[in-house]
C-alpha cells in the first residue's frame, strides 16, 4: 500500500496491523462504543496505554471509527491525558 496513514477499526489485532503494515503510520484502534462512551476513565487509560506500546513511534491515537455524541467528557479528557502520560 502507498498509504501514509491507515484507520484501523477496533476488531483489528493492533500488533498484526502494525507487522503487516511495517512503516505506514497506523492510527485509531480504540473501541468508541464499548470502551469510550460505556467505560471508564480507568479502563480508557489503561487500553490507550497498551495502544501506544504496541503501535510505537508514528502510532496515532484515536477511536477506531467515529465516536458516540454522547461520549462521556470525563472519557475524552481520560483519552488526552493517557496520550500525554505514554
Amino acid at each position: 500500500m502507498k498509504a501514509n496513514i491507515v484507520n484501523i477499526d477496533q476488531k483489528v489485532d493492533l500488533r498484526k496491523a502494525c507487522e503487516v503494515l511495517d512503516t505506514t503510520c497506523i492510527k485509531g484502534n480504540l473501541d468508541p462504543t464499548g470502551l469510550l462512551l460505556k467505560g471508564t476513565p480507568e479502563e480508557i487509560k489503561e487500553e490507550a496505554g497498551r495502544c501506544i506500546k504496541i503501535g510505537g513511534r508514528g502510532y496515532i491515537l484515536s477511536p477506531g471509527c467515529e465516536l458516540s455524541r454522547d461520549t462521556p467528557y470525563e472519557n475524552l479528557k481520560a483519552l488526552v491525558e493517557a496520550a500525554r502520560i505514554y
